[in-house]
C-alpha cells in the first residue's frame, strides 16, 4: 500500500464493511499516477517559496485544536490533524470497526501487531538460507515480474542486476547473505502483487475476494527469509543491497497490515537513519570516489526514501524523520535505465518531464514531499510573522504618540512658568 496516496484508504475506510490490503501499482495505474503527479509536482518545484499565497489571518495556519493526544494504560498516541481517523471524525464506528479488524478473511493470525525486524527471528546458517530459494525457473519468473510491475523497481537497475543475478546462479554459495536477502524480499514484493491482483481479478467477477491460502504462506515465508538475511548482515550497518532490502521490506509490511500502524513508522525512523549513515541525505557530487552510476542510483534511493518517510508521517498524522535542512541530495534525472550504466563515465541529459520513465513516478513524489516540508515551514514563518504583527500593535497601542509626548511636555513647561 502506498502511503503517499492514504486518502484512498479514507475513502475506502467510510464506505466499506471490511479493510483490505490496497493493490500496489502496476504498469498501467503507474503510468496514470505519473502522469497525474508530475505536472503537479514540477509546477511546484518550479516555483519557490514566493509563490506561497500569503494568509489573510492566522486561520490558515494550523492550529493546537486540529491536532489529538490519546492517553490510555496501554500507551500514549499523538495524531495531528492529517491522521485518518481524525479526518474521519465525523463518520460513525469506522474507527472502532478498522481498529478491531485485525485477522484476514482466511483465518489467519494477524499480521498487524508484529514487525519481524524488531521481533526477530530464528537464525539461519547461509546454507539453510540458500536451500530455501525456490526453484530457477521459478525464481526467474518472479525477477520477470518485479521488472514489470513495480514502481520499487526504480532503486535497482535491471541491467546490473541481472549481470549479478545470472552470476549468481553460476555459484550460489558464494553470495552474500545481504545478496540473499534482496532477492527474497523482490520474491516476497512480487508474491504479494500476484495475491493482489489475482484477487482483484476474483472479485471483479464475484463480487468478493475468497482467501487464497496458497500464497500467503510463501509471502509469510519469504518475509522471514529477509529478516533473517537483514540481521545475519548486519543491517545497521550498512553495505551493498542493505537498502534496496529495507525499502522492499517495509512496502512488505506496510502492504501486509491492513492500516497505518505505529510499528511501521518506527521502521521507517530505522531506515532513515541507516540512510543518512550511509550518506544517501549528501548529494553524490561531494563524493569523487563515486561514479556517475552509483551517484544516480544513490538519488533514485534517497527520493524513494525520502517520499516513504513523508507518505509514512503523514498516513501516521506524525512528523517525518527526515529534516529538509540537513539535505542536499538532487532529485534523479529523469533516464531510462538503458541510459545508463555502470560502464558510463558522465550522465546523459535529462529526458523531457512529459516522456514516462521508471523514474518519473518517484521524482514526482520527491518533488511534492519536498514541496509539503517548504509549505510546513512558510507557515511557521507566516505565524511568526502574525505574531509579530500582533505584538507590534500592542506595543504601538501603549507607546507614546510624538503629540502625546509634545503635549505632555507643554503641559509640564505651562505649570512649572505658572508655578
Amino acid at each position: 500500500m502506498d502511503p503517499q496516496f492514504s486518502s484512498a484508504r479514507i475513502r475506502a475506510a467510510a464506505g466499506r464493511s471490511r479493510s483490505s490490503p490496497a493493490i500496489p501499482a502496476v504498469s498501467e495505474s503507474e503510468s496514470v499516477i505519473a502522469r497525474s503527479l508530475v505536472p503537479i509536482a514540477y509546477s511546484l518545484s518550479a516555483c519557490g517559496i514566493g509563490g506561497l499565497a500569503t494568509p489573510s489571518s492566522s486561520a490558515s495556519v494550523p492550529s493546537p485544536e486540529t491536532t489529538d493526544l490519546h492517553l490510555t494504560k496501554s500507551g500514549t498516541g499523538f495524531k495531528d490533524s492529517t491522521h485518518w481517523t481524525n479526518v474521519l471524525g465525523g463518520v460513525t464506528e469506522t474507527e472502532d470497526q478498522v481498529q478491531t479488524e485485525t485477522a484476514f478473511g482466511d483465518g489467519s493470525p494477524p499480521l498487524d501487531q508484529t514487525v519481524l525486524l524488531f521481533e526477530g527471528c530464528k537464525h539461519a546458517t547461509h546454507q539453510e538460507l540458500l536451500d530455501g530459494l525456490p526453484p530457477r525457473r521459478e525464481c526467474d519468473a518472479l525477477v520477470a515480474f518485479y521488472f514489470r510491475a513495480q514502481e520499487y523497481r526504480s532503486v535497482i537497475h535491471p541491467t546490473e542486476f541481472l549481470k549479478r543475478y545470472n552470476t549468481f546462479w553460476e555459484e550460489p554459495s558464494a553470495a552474500s547473505v545481504s545478496w540473499l536477502g534482496l532477492l527474497y524480499s523482490i520474491f516476497c514484493l512480487t508474491t504479494q502483487v500476484q495475491s493482489q491482483e489475482s484477487c482483484l481479478s476474483r472479485a471483479q467477477e464475484t463480487s468478493t475476494c475468497p482467501p487464497q491460502p496458497t500464497l500467503m504462506p510463501k509471502i509469510l515465508a519469504y518475509r522471514g527469509k529477509v529478516v533473517q538475511c537483514l540481521i545475519q548482515a548486519q543491517f545497521a550497518k550498512g553495505g551493498p543491497d542493505i537498502m534496496e532490502t529495507l525499502v522492499h521490506y517495509i512496502v512488505i509490511e506496510n502492504n501486509l497490515n491492513k492500516d497505518s500502524n505505529v510499528r511501521v513508522w518506527l521502521l521507517m525512523g530505522n531506515i532513515v537513519q541507516i540512510a543518512i549513515r550511509m550518506g544517501y541525505h549528501r548529494d553524490p557530487q561531494h563524493f569523487k570516489s563515486l561514479s556517475p552510476y552509483q551517484g544516480e542510483m544513490r538519488r533514485r534511493m534517497w527520493a524513494m526514501v525520502y517520499s516513504l518517510d513523508t507518505g509514512f508521517a503523514t498516513q501516521m498524522g506524525l512528523p517525518s524523520s527526515i529534516k529538509h535542512s540537513l539535505s542536499d541530495t538532487r532529485p534523479p534525472r529523469n533516464l531510462q535505465n538503458h541510459d545508463f550504466d555502470a560502464s558510463s563515465t558522465e550522465l546523459p541529459p535529462a529526458r523531457s518531464i512529459d516522456e514516462l520513465t521508471s523514474s518519473t513516478v518517484i521524482i514526482a513524489k520527491f518533488h511534492i514531499a519536498s514541496w509539503s516540508i517548504v509549505i510546513e515551514a512558510a507557515l511557521e514563518i507566516l505565524q511568526l510573522q502574525h505574531l509579530m504583527a500582533e505584538e507590534s500593535e500592542v506595543s504601538d497601542a501603549s507607546r507614546p504618540t510624538v503629540s502625546h509626548v509634545f503635549s505632555s511636555n507643554a503641559a509640564d513647561t505651562n505649570y512649572r512658568l505658572n508655578s
